[in-house]
């Protein structure tokens, strides 16, 4: 009736501290939920794993109703992943659970206080990120005492304990460098779990075959099983162990001077530098920014310079790839070529006589389908002396030609052999073709520190050098080297009459 028309006016936009406001609202919303679903989903895992549990829940359990485990403060666990039920167990019972750090630069160990760990972060704080982010790291010299080892096995002997490790785990050195840190000893328990048993794999019990911690205690899912005859643990630091892709040269140092301390036998001195120079090689390798296969091409170039070489009759060369250009210099020069047989040492040679081959075909040859192509096989004993025997090398002296080779050692046997049957003397020439980052002037000449062939002449790209202290090349078979898949040296040893100390034919 008053003819006023309805107001248009837009309603009061909210001010930004309002907008504000609602926008923190809303994110609290959408968290409460996310944790509401998160709860609901772990209530629901919860409940099917306690109608269904799997056989590591089981086992974990068996271990956690130890009594070693109730009355244990600190427990050191494997980071193996089936080991994750035990890590969540000792931090759900207020314990402080210890894991390996050994493999990087950190420490030692890492400690993670159950007691300062909320429930529903003890999955986590049991995972690598968990562990990295909640623990503490402990140093070489810091002091721990650790009441209980838990550990995994891919199978263990229900009598005596003998057991054998998961393969390239630290498991063994850790427990050796523990022990010589005062943080276990002989009367640490140690215990084992498995989801099951396997008769027809138990390790034997002679402990220079299987070298691996023994358990007390073993854990199944349904089933706590003791030792009846337990096995003694080693006390030493099991260098040997240390895998050879840590990067982290600088722990290995620290290492090695704690060898000084807890090992004073020239043995233990040995395994842990030959780590040391291993692992610096390999970090010079993957800094290196020159061409590998044009610097193995001009160090044997140099290599056939060798007045040795222009006089030989017979040349050794090892059947890796990189002395493929010296391979086939040999052959274009017109002289006899030996490689290995395979990759395992054997009784026999491949014999390539540049006489019988097509030099149109010596490039071919010289490849690894080649040497079994155009190659004769020849036994150790039948052949012609070897003038020059090229071996391959991680790192040489240039000084003493004192050589660290492959691991493996497999040119060291094959040197062995062939010294004792006559085709390698005196008189041979040990040649080794590297590049210029293998030159390490500290590596020792004392046998029982370094006991690979050494060399009298190493070419690299740049130069030939020959040792002003050249040191004795060994006269029989270093056995220390023989693994248990070399069958056919045992069969040797026995056809040579030579001294097998320890070995069965």
């Amino acid at each position: 009736e008053t003819g006023c028309r309805p107001s248009r006016e837009a309603p009061p936009r909210p001010s930004m501290r309002r907008l504000a406001a609602m926008a923190v609202a809303r994110r609290l919303l959408l968290a409460a939920t996310a944790a509401a679903c998160g709860k609901v989903l772990a209530e629901r895992v919860a409940a099917e794993a306690s109608i269904s549990p799997t056989k590591n829940q089981r086992a974990a359990a068996q271990v956690a109703a130890l009594p070693e485990f109730l009355d244990a403060e600190v427990v050191w666990v494997d980071r193996g992943i089936a080991m994750e039920e035990v890590r969540i167990a000792v931090l759900r019972a207020g314990k402080t659970l210890a894991v390996s750090q050994l493999a990087t630069e950190e420490g030692v160990l890492v400690l993670v206080d159950g007691a300062m760990v909320d429930s529903p972060l003890h999955k986590h704080a049991a995972t690598d990120a968990g562990i990295a982010g909640m623990g503490r790291k402990v140093d070489l010299d810091d002091k721990v005492k650790i009441d209980l080892i838990v550990v995994g096995s891919v199978t263990v002997e229900p009598t005596t304990g003998a057991r054998c490790g998961l393969d390239r785990r630290l498991t063994d050195l850790e427990y050796g460098m523990l022990r010589q840190m005062g943080a276990v000893d002989a009367e640490t328990p140690l215990v084992t779990m498995v989801r099951e048993l396997e008769p027809a794999g138990d390790p034997p019990e002679d402990r220079t075959v299987c070298d691996d911690v023994p358990a007390d205690i073993i854990c199944l899912p349904d089933v706590t099983l003791r030792m009846e005859k337990p096995l003694e643990k080693f006390g030493g630091i099991r260098w040997e162990r240390l895998s050879l892709h840590t990067e982290s040269v600088e722990l290995l140092r620290r290492l090695r001077a704690k060898a000084r301390e807890f090992d004073h036998e020239a043995e233990g001195h040995a395994k842990v530098w030959k780590v040391l120079v291993y692992a610096n090689i390999e970090k010079r390798a993957k800094t290196d920014t020159g061409n590998a296969g044009e610097e193995y091409a001009l160090a044997s170039a140099l290599a056939e310079e060798l007045p040795e070489f222009q006089t030989a009759a017979w040349i050794r060369v090892p059947r890796a790839l990189a002395y493929r250009h010296i391979r086939l210099a040999v052959l274009e020069a017109g002289k006899k070529l030996l490689v290995p047989d395979a990759e395992l040492p054997t009784l026999r040679l491949l014999k390539l006589d540049p006489f019988k081959i097509d030099p149109s075909k010596y490039s071919e040859a010289a490849t690894e389908g080649g040497m079994h192509k155009y190659g004769e096989p020849v036994d150790l004993e039948g052949n012609d002396e070897i003038d020059v025997f090229i071996i391959g090398s991680v790192a040489v002296n240039p000084s003493t030609g004192a050589r660290l080779g492959p691991p493996g050692g497999l040119d060291d046997l094959e040197y062995g052999m062939l010294r004792k049957t006559g085709v390698v003397d005196d008189g041979t020439r040990v040649v080794t073709v590297v590049r210029d980052f293998r030159l390490v002037g500290s590596i020792p000449s004392a046998p029982e520190m370094c006991d690979d062939v050494p060399v009298d002449i190493i070419c690299t790209p740049k130069r030939s050098i020959r040792p002003k202290a050249p040191l004795p090349k060994p006269t029989s078979v270093n056995w220390d080297k023989l693994l248990p898949e070399h069958e056919e040296l045992q069969k040797f040893a026995t056809k040579a009459r030579l001294d097998t100390d320890g070995l069965e034919p």
